[in-house]
């Protein structure tokens, strides 16, 4: 180490790999690739973020025959975007903002990208996803559950904060969801259609507070869903989609929304979670938090 000299001490170096030495060689036509699954991470890096900031996460995809090649490089002739909206539409719409981002590594048979969206300067709830495409071919876009569908596999969401919203001196870490109930549901509905429903949620310290609130908490999450097969609202046949806030009930906070629409006829499941912050969700059950035995999800119909 030190000064260069010439003898001891000498530039360092460095490759241009060669055509010839380009780890996807093997693929001789690249129109034959598709990506066949696409899913959004779990990490991000902060949420929700400050007006001005970038948001930013990561994406896993597989491509048959590319990513499965285990070369642990990126490929030119792959696209990642990252993009956002302000509304839960058709991420090929035009309300969308994309952007660029870079391959971040070899993730077993896929490859993991990550990206900022560009700094965001109003306050609000956005919904997020990646695209990927292979040269000029047909974008895919991620979703919860592999390639997004608008019904069982949807975009995450993140949130901008607003300058008027101050500290409220409330340490958000020590609250808890301890009671969640189902409270009102609509009418059955026909197919194409969405159900309608209500819940209630008891958080100490928060919903009991003597100035009653005039708005939803940045810092809870309430989201309703539904399954076909699943009486347990913790397994993976459920579909879940944000539901708004809707007023302050006495000592608990009421919030009411609707499923997606559903496609199928039969009898469906549904209760709705709860979350503070990053925590770990709750379900509302018949009588108090859902146990699966006393208290357990509503049902509905859906006819033809």
């Amino acid at each position: 180490g030190g000064l260069w000299d010439g003898e001891v001490n000498v530039n360092g170096k460095f490759e241009v790999k060669g055509e010839e030495e380009d780890e996807y060689a093997s693929i001789e036509d690249y129109s034959k690739l598709s990506v066949s699954w696409a899913e959004l991470g779990s990490w991000v890096a902060k949420n929700p973020i400050e007006k001005e900031e970038q948001f930013e996460t990561g994406a896993q995809i597989y491509i048959e025959g590319l990513t499965n090649l285990q070369t642990g490089t990126a490929n030119k002739h792959v696209t990642c975007e990252i993009g956002y909206s302000t509304t839960d539409t058709d991420p090929s719409n035009e309300s969308w903002t994309w952007t660029s981002c870079h391959w971040n590594g070899q993730w077993d048979n896929n490859h993991y990208y990550q990206g900022k969206t560009p700094a965001i300067s109003t306050s609000g709830t956005y919904y997020y996803t990646f695209r990927f495409r292979i040269d000029e071919g047909a974008y895919a876009y991620a979703g919860t559950s592999g390639l997004w569908n608008g019904t069982t596999s949807t975009f995450k969401t993140f949130e901008v904060k607003g300058e008027e919203e101050e500290d409220d001196g409330i340490d958000y870490s020590k609250l808890s969801v301890t009671w969640a109930n189902l409270q009102w549901d609509g009418e059955n509905i026909s197919v194409g259609e969405k159900f309608n429903a209500g819940s209630k949620v008891f958080i100490s310290g928060l919903t009991n507070l003597a100035e009653p609130a005039t708005s939803g908490n940045k810092h809870v999450t309430c989201e309703i869903g539904y399954s076909a097969t699943d009486p347990n609202p913790s397994g993976a046949g459920w579909t879940w989609t944000t539901c708004p806030w809707n007023s302050d009930w006495g000592n608990e906070y009421y919030y009411q929304g609707f499923t997606p629409a559903v496609s199928e006829a039969g009898t469906y499941y549904y209760t709705f979670r709860y979350r503070i912050d990053n925590g770990a969700y709750v379900y509302a059950g018949t009588d108090g938090l859902w146990n699966g035995a006393n208290s357990v999800c509503g049902t509905f119909q859906v006819t033809r």
